[in-house]
């Protein structure tokens, strides 16, 4: 703000990471069409903020897992904070962009790779992103020695989603920390790659 008495002007789109227990998970992209309101910009997820002064909260729902806020100060063209959401705690960062993401973008930051465990306590890597402009053309993902290839709309309650075929890494007792590079090719002739660090498991939904 100008002066302690104006509220800060958040509207715009901005690029937010954030870390979870100590490690980064990666980024995704807010617009705000004013102080109050807005949307995760590549999920079309919307979300309500309250800005009083340079403090900032930020909320939303997110289907069944219910209302997430997370708070923060603002400066100029940054926010940052703290928050502890579900078990998990850490900090976040965003910074203002001048022009909203491209489809491309949204999709390699889409890129999820994590560790499920069963009930028989057999752990399996599995890993997704989305894809609802249909710019993909393939997609591969490798680590621990094993290649698994992505399928579009594999699972019907995932439309719009590449998921990894199921040739699946895994293991009785996993190691910390899993290494594993996503390459998207892109219909355009493109490529990108994602490389994510699995720290930990999380139980089978």
């Amino acid at each position: 703000p100008i002066n302690g008495n104006e509220d800060s002007d958040v509207v715009g789109y901005w690029e937010l990471h954030h870390t979870e227990n100590g490690v980064e998970r990666g980024r995704s992209y807010l617009q705000f069409t004013s102080n109050t309101a807005g949307k995760f910009y590549c999920e079309d997820l919307e979300i309500t903020a309250s800005v009083t002064g340079n403090s900032i909260t930020i909320s939303w729902i997110d289907g069944s897992h219910g209302l997430f806020s997370i708070s923060g100060i603002v400066n100029g063209d940054s926010m940052s904070g703290t928050f502890s959401i579900g078990g998990e705690s850490g900090n976040w960062w965003a910074e203002r962009i001048t022009s909203p993401p491209s489809n491309r973008t949204c999709v390699v930051q889409s890129v999820s790779t994590f560790l499920v465990r069963f009930l028989d306590d057999i752990y399996c890597i599995e890993s997704h992103f989305s894809d609802p402009h249909q710019i993909v053309s393939s997609a591969t993902l490798n680590g621990m020695g094993n290649t698994q290839i992505y399928r579009y709309n594999l699972y019907a309650d995932h439309p719009d989603e590449w998921w990894d075929d199921g040739n699946r890494y895994c293991t009785a007792s996993p190691g910390f920390p899993m290494t594993y590079t996503t390459t998207i090719l892109f219909n355009d002739g493109g490529q990108e790659q994602v490389t994510i660090s699995v720290t930990d498991w999380e139980w089978v939904q």
